[in-house]
């Protein structure tokens, strides 16, 4: 039987003998019902008409539901025939003359993917067939393409050779269909409060060195917004916001003098969380798991999130700016007629709106819809309990860094070297953790936290490695698993932890002592909110601790810098403000869309465990230095020393002269130091931010 070649006139490929053939003693009909099999193309479900009204329509929802998973694999469900026809093409090169020989073709080898091998071939297949033939990936990825403005060029270009994107002017006359079906948030949303997070934002347009004498710089400031809708499966279902006003939403049975003391460096449950910590990740530093991020499944959905358009010509560098923004805020539509707006965003807006607060309390904590204030706790939050921490242990750091080479760290990062800062950090806790676990082998037990960190304060070197995971290291790691579980509680604990390091930072003579002044104003003020309002109102506060992003939990800063983001990275031509509130807008849309994808993307992705660029490498250099520096055994580690081992600059830490000065300058000794007021220091900060609570004698 002669084959037809591939390169014929008839346009025929060759098919598989297997495929096609009749075997000997089967039927002719068999072999005309499986031809007839591979010559019929199934439509699936998620296939749509454009000429459709009905069908357009039902593309729109879909794509605003956010969950594609069910799409997975149904091309190939559908066209079980032509998936074997494709499995078994034999690769041959172009113009071959050679025949196929009998037998069982040579098949590709396995493909590692939970995508189907064929889906996106079948997929392609449908819009060859029809321009008006859209299936939901199709539409998903052009949405996707326009979510961060991809260059028209480009996209042009994928939409012509692949087809599997359509062109630009479609997907935006999509978009803008599709924000007239806006559905609004995909679960139950709590009638009890609202919330919202903001954020300022400039963008500066023609400062580059092309600049002409015609055509002068331009700078935009903006405030950026957006509604947060609150999951009600978080909220107590008894909650009445306007029967509590009444009676007022904060307790009235609080000690001041036990609240100022839950901030010692010895209150009783800060210290054993640190012991318990120094436990935890000194187990999974042993298990080699100590960047292994914690498997949590929340009992919430991802945050649904609805845009505004960016507040013109505000920022949050003056009072009058933060008035304006919070009094459009608490009139927007979405918020006016609520009970209260739960308010968040980073360091600065969080300051600004307990300032607020504090100067007007009869405003926006009597006169409905009240304010309750939000710190985002990751990425802010997480840099300035890094920053204060780093400030006080920067002279180890910097020696580390200087044995790795590594020039990136600074005395005094700011927030755009915070990844750098972190990436280092996780180094040099590892080499120390790992350090000090082949020091324990020789001695006593890592777990017995209170003896082995007695035992070593001997030496004052090896001090300096054991108290820097005991204080820090390991803080900045809960705080990071803390965030991302929603962990309310530890959280409270660790912001009380770092009243301590906040305060020393600043007051120690370190770099920077003249700036951020107010990590520690924030750590009391948050700790305040927290333990201050009344049930349920309490329960809902800590359960809306931080907002689900996909996959985990995020701080109330992170959608808007997101957002900001986004504005930076794709809003890059003929820039308007115009422009920019069309992007915002269809934001709404194209978010759902991209997060959506991003679950399908990630949902069979192996777990990020964290794992750094060359950190085996600096990490087995940092440990040899340690056991150069300090010793191999528990009895070198261990021994009676006040000499500088690891060659630190001691200028901060009480000069390499006296012992006793050294020992006042560590930086443990000066936490302890700077809170002997802490008492004082509590009540003056309530004093002057807080002056509204009744406290019980």
């Amino acid at each position: 039987m002669s084959r037809a070649h591939p390169s014929s006139p008839s346009g025929t490929c060759r098919k598989s003998p297997r495929a096609v053939e009749r075997e000997p003693g089967q039927p002719a009909s068999g072999a005309r019902a499986l031809l007839n099999g591979l010559l019929r193309l199934v439509r699936p479900p998620f296939v749509y008409h454009m000429d459709s009204p009905t069908e357009r329509k039902a593309l729109i929802d879909k794509l605003w539901s956010g969950q594609y998973e069910d799409s997975i694999g149904r091309f190939t469900a559908s066209n079980g025939d032509l998936i074997n026809l494709f499995g078994q093409q034999v690769e041959v090169e172009a113009g071959a003359a050679d025949e196929l020989p009998i037998g069982r073709p040579r098949r590709p080898d396995r493909l590692q993917s939970s995508w189907p091998r064929f889906e996106g071939v079948l997929l392609a297949l449908f819009r060859a067939r029809s321009q008006k033939m859209v299936a939901l990936e199709t539409a998903a990825l052009s949405v996707r393409f326009l979510h961060y403005r991809v260059s028209r060029n480009v996209w042009d270009t994928v939409a012509f050779f692949s087809r599997l994107v359509m062109h630009r002017q479609w997907t935006e006359q999509l978009c803008d269909d599709a924000l007239k079906r806006d559905p609004g948030a995909p679960y139950e949303v709590t009638t009890a409060l609202t919330a919202a997070c903001f954020d300022n934002y400039t963008i500066k347009v023609g400062y580059g060195s092309f600049a002409t004498v015609d055509r002068k710089g331009e700078r935009f400031d903006m405030t950026n917004w957006g509604s947060v809708s609150v999951p009600a499966s978080a909220v107590p279902a008894n909650l009445s916001l306007q029967a509590m006003l009444h009676g007022g939403i904060f307790r009235d049975d609080i000690s001041l003098t036990a609240f100022a003391r839950s901030f010692s460096v010895i209150a009783p449950d800060i210290v054993a969380n640190q012991q318990k910590r120094w436990r935890h990740y000194m187990q999974r530093a042993k298990d080699g798991k100590l960047d292994e991020k914690p498997n949590f499944a929340s009992p919430y959905p991802p945050t649904h999130f609805v845009w505004h358009d960016p507040i013109k010509d505000r920022l949050q560098s003056s009072y009058e700016d933060v008035n304006f923004e919070v009094d459009w805020i608490r009139a927007h539509a979405m918020h006016k007629d609520s009970a209260a707006v739960m308010l968040g965003g980073d360091g600065l807006t969080y300051m600004r709106i307990i300032s607020r607060l504090a100067q007007s309390p009869r405003l926006y904590l009597w006169t409905s819809p009240i304010i309750i204030p939000r710190l985002g706790e990751h990425p802010h939050g997480t840099y300035h309990v890094l920053h204060g921490d780093w400030r006080l242990w920067w002279p180890l750091i910097e020696r580390a860094a200087v044995i790795v080479g590594n020039k990136q760290v600074v005395a005094d990062p700011n927030v755009s070297q915070f990844n750098e800062s972190e990436h280092f950090l996780r180094i040099l806790t590892a080499a120390c953790a790992e350090y000090v676990l082949e020091i324990a082998q020789t001695g006593t037990d890592v777990r017995a936290t209170s003896t082995f960190l007695n035992d070593a304060d001997a030496n004052l070197s090896f001090a300096y490695v054991c108290q820097f995971l005991y204080l820090f290291g390991f803080k900045f790691k809960q705080m990071r698993d803390s965030v991302r579980t929603n962990d309310s509680a530890t959280l409270d604990l660790l912001w009380r932890e770092n009243l301590a390091s906040a305060r020393a930072a600043t007051k120690s003579g370190n770099v920077g002592e003249s700036g951020k002044t107010n990590y520690a104003t924030m750590s009391v003020v948050l700790i305040y909110w927290g333990c201050a309002l009344r049930e349920p109102l309490a329960t809902a506060y800590h359960n809306t601790r931080t907002l689900r992003w996909i996959f985990s939990h995020v701080g109330w800063d992170m959608p808007v810098e997101m957002l900001n983001m986004l504005i930076h990275e794709s809003v890059v031509a003929n820039i308007t403000h115009e422009l920019i509130q069309k992007f915002v807008r269809r934001l709404n849309f194209t978010w759902v869309v991209h997060r959506g994808l991003e679950r399908i993307l990630k949902a069979n992705r192996a777990r990020d465990e964290a794992t750094l660029k060359d950190i085996d490498k600096d990490k087995k250099l940092l440990i040899e230095w340690l056991r150069t520096s300090i010793g191999t055994t528990y009895a070198q580690a261990t021994q009676a020393s006040n000499d500088n081992l690891l060659g630190v600059d001691m200028s901060r830490w009480g000069g390499d002269r006296n012992a006793a000065a050294k020992r006042r300058g560590a930086p443990w000794a000066k936490r302890v130091a700077v809170m002997q007021d802490c008492d004082e220091y509590v009540r003056r900060k309530m004093r002057d931010y807080c002056h509204w609570h009744s406290w019980q004698v």
